[in-house]
């Protein structure tokens, strides 16, 4: 009865000794970081927002890289389950003793980030999400642009460029909110670091929500050089992809794009990179639901 609220919802490896689990604790919005050795020893036991009995704060914490020693997570925090002020972070942890070095939050005086992805790369850590206006709720979807931040491993700083939609026209026709005519809000996916060419590819995809139903159509590929300046960009047409929510609660383009996931309508699935440092492959998939049909594809990345 004691686990039955318990949930492993992320886990990595540590180097020459064992693995680390994230743990969840439905009941008391509670994680924590639990790590055993190869012959199943306690390394540690750590809470990195504090183990209360009873917690109104959310906690979401995300393995975001590990590099060695280093441990990097992204996070998310709200006052209660329903607020709107949710807040995102990075986590800087030894993943061998658990501790902390260092929580960087990339919030501007101008936007609030919302950060969905972190990778190692050479001697720094670059991370990525989408930037709102200081006013609007992160649930709410509606972006001002994107967000590029390359940090020590100490969890400092380095460099931090936002993209706004609207200097990037016209050649991205998307407007303020991330908004798009007759397609409706980008939903961001990934940040794909092409570790040749060091540019970075932005995978997204429009979604249109209302009280009934959710669509899913069309695909887009954003090119950004090493500095964060927009190289070039390629839109995939898909079929609309329509999910009738029923019982299902969403409001507002972020939990439109949790529903859409959990339900597996996306059509973007994964990418690998191509032997001998030649570019990226990104695949993708459109299931129709009603008669199990498929289509499938692949888009190849050369700079």
């Amino acid at each position: 009865e004691k686990h039955k609220k318990i949930y492993v919802i992320g886990s990595y490896p540590i180097q020459n000794k064992g693995f680390g689990l994230v743990i969840n604790n439905s009941k008391t919005n509670v994680n924590q970081l639990y790590a055993i050795t190869d012959n199943n020893e306690l390394l540690y036991n750590t809470y990195p927002y504090g183990n209360p009995d009873k917690k109104k704060q959310t906690e979401e914490i995300v393995i975001g890289d590990i590099q060695g020693d280093l441990l990097v997570t992204v996070n998310k925090v709200a006052p209660r389950s329903k607020s709107k002020k949710v807040t995102t972070s990075l986590l800087f942890l030894n993943s061998e003793t658990g501790d902390t070095i260092k929580e960087a939050t990339l919030d501007t005086e101008k936007y609030k980030i919302d950060l969905s992805k972190a990778k190692i790369v050479g001697d720094e850590v670059l991370a990525f999400g989408d930037a709102y206006a200081k006013k609007k709720s992160i649930k709410s979807g509606k972006t001002e642009g994107l967000v590029k931040t390359s940090l020590d491993f100490q969890g400092n700083i380095k460099s931090q460029k936002e993209v706004v939609w609207e200097d990037l026209k016209p050649i991205v026709k998307i407007k303020k909110g991330g908004k798009k005519k007759g397609k409706g809000l980008m939903y961001t996916h990934d940040f794909v670091v092409d570790t040749n060419s060091k540019h970075v590819i932005m995978v997204g995809e429009y979604l249109k929500g209302s009280r009934s139903r959710i669509k899913v159509k069309d695909m887009y590929f954003m090119d950004f050089d090493n500095d964060f300046n927009l190289t070039q960009v390629y839109e995939v047409k898909t079929k609309t992809a329509t999910i009738y929510l029923n019982d299902i609660k969403a409001k507002g383009a972020k939990q439109y794009g949790e529903v859409v996931k959990e339900y597996n309508y996306f059509n973007y699935k994964f990418h690998n990179q191509l032997n001998q440092e030649k570019g990226i492959s990104f695949y993708y998939f459109h299931s129709e639901k009603i008669g199990n049909n498929m289509a499938q594809g692949v888009v190849n990345y050369n700079n």
